[in-house]
């Protein structure tokens, strides 16, 4: 098993925990898409991440927080994919929903001197923001909660 795997697994299980059912009225459309398409694609994501070198752990929060690693997810606005990118955005014609995603999160934290709070506001509404705001902070603590994950089960050294 790749350290991805492991990591994109224990997502997975946060995603269907038991404990949901009774209180997310989304449960059973969560739960009706197949765990291992998930799976796959939090791990491409995770690839993707490492190959342009973005923080995976923020990638992996925003894909969990849009789509749940649906891959062919597609908002009312038009977003699309795990990341929910609009189509307008790609920065990328050849390559995946995933990897289109990461890239456009890497050019908001170019664009923002690398604050995150600031990049994630901005992949989420299109407007610079001040502060981070509840959306940005959920995410910032997700990606924290994984990277403690990652680092408890020796996926991360922590560095």
């Amino acid at each position: 098993m790749t350290d991805s795997f492991i990591l994109c697994w224990w997502i997975m299980m946060q995603i269907i925990a038991p404990s949901e059912a009774p209180i997310s009225p989304g449960y059973k459309k969560i739960i009706g898409r197949t765990l291992m398409d998930r799976v796959v694609q939090c791990e491409q994501l995770h690839d993707h991440a490492i190959k342009h070198d973005v923080n995976k752990y923020l990638v992996l929060s925003i894909a969990f927080h849009e789509s749940r690693f649906i891959k062919d997810a597609l908002s009312s606005k038009g977003a699309r994919g795990a990341m929910q990118i609009m189509p307008k955005y790609k920065p990328c014609a050849k390559c995946s929903d995933a990897e289109n995603g990461v890239l456009m999160l890497k050019k908001m934290l170019d664009d923002h001197g690398g604050d995150e709070c600031k990049a994630i506001g901005f992949y989420a509404t299109g407007k610079v923001l001040d502060k981070c705001g509840p959306y940005g902070n959920s995410i910032q603590s997700l990606a924290n909660e994984i990277y403690d994950y990652a680092v408890l089960m020796g996926i991360d050294d922590g560095c």
